[in-house]
């Protein structure tokens, strides 16, 4: 794994943040411009409106589907060390406490979901 993937991966906790909170204006602004526009009998503004609610929609469809920070580590990062040979040779007593934390977490998760 590059540095510049490592580093997405940590940040991604920070986009879903954004994009929650940009989701969230635009779709009220958007919603509310719409209404008032529409009460008013305004047509022309009416895409415009809905063109912000929809930006809006968008922005809170990422934050709703983009993986997390701990669930992209589990994706990229940890296979990447387990599957590291290197690792497992050089430092054998580290790669068996990393494999029997991630069997015990897995354990966990799967007593706490039936």
């Amino acid at each position: 794994m590059t540095s510049e993937q490592i580093y997405w991966i940590m940040q991604a906790d920070t986009i879903i943040s954004a994009c929650l909170v940009s989701g969230l204006v635009f779709t009220l602004i958007g919603g509310i411009a719409t209404f008032g526009v529409m009460m008013e009998g305004n047509k022309q503004f009416v895409v415009l409106t809905l063109a912000l609610a929809m930006i809006g929609l968008m922005f809170l469809a990422v934050a709703t589907f983009m993986p997390s920070t701990k669930t992209q580590a589990v994706m990229y990062v940890v296979p990447a060390i387990t599957k590291n040979e290197r690792l497992a040779e050089d430092v054998p007593e580290l790669y068996d406490l990393a494999v029997n934390r991630l069997k015990h977490v897995l354990e966990m998760k799967a007593e706490v979901m039936p």
